[in-house]
């Protein structure tokens, strides 16, 4: 129960530390998406509940608070989730190499995918930002996911232990 409050503050703190201070630490050159990390986590780690319940209000913050597209992170995040949910079953996600290949290709796909919905929606050909700003951003948010996960792995067994409390 516990879980299902400390979640959503957790998550709007993590969205706004996201979109201010890491947006003004790399000077919005590279977007440092911790959130993606979280879902992939979620994904990994996480049952279906709890996890999709995270990976749905981390895309609607995060929609609520860039929103170009309305929905186009939920979509995103729901769709990394479920893809994550369904290889932890199949590999072993407790390597730091699978970690970083994993969160690369999530994040370069992410981008790969938005870049078609602007291309299809929008008329907008990008495509020199794939390689400009998708490629060395997934490639940043890869080298940090094992840290990150580390850090989740300690959250997730303090909230369990408060929960037993």
């Amino acid at each position: 129960m516990i879980y299902y409050v400390i979640v959503p503050v957790f998550s709007v703190l993590l969205v706004i530390f996201q979109s201010t201070f890491l947006d003004i630490l790399f000077l919005g050159k590279i977007r440092l998406e911790i959130t993606l990390i979280v879902v992939i986590y979620a994904g990994l780690y996480m049952n279906v509940v709890k996890g999709g319940a995270l990976s749905v209000l981390l895309g609607f913050l995060l929609d609520s608070m860039t929103g170009v597209m309305p929905g186009l992170y939920v979509f995103l995040y729901v769709t990394i989730f479920v893809l994550s949910n369904r290889l932890s079953y199949r590999v072993y996600s407790e390597g730091i190499t699978f970690i970083i290949l994993f969160t690369f290709l999530c994040s370069l796909s992410e981008g790969v995918i938005i870049f078609f919905i602007y291309k299809i929606m929008f008329g907008v050909n990008a495509f020199h930002e794939v390689f400009n700003t998708y490629m060395p951003q997934s490639l940043v948010v890869a080298v940090v996911a094992p840290a990150c996960f580390a850090i989740l792995h300690q959250l997730e067994g303090m909230i369990r232990e408060k929960a037993e409390e």
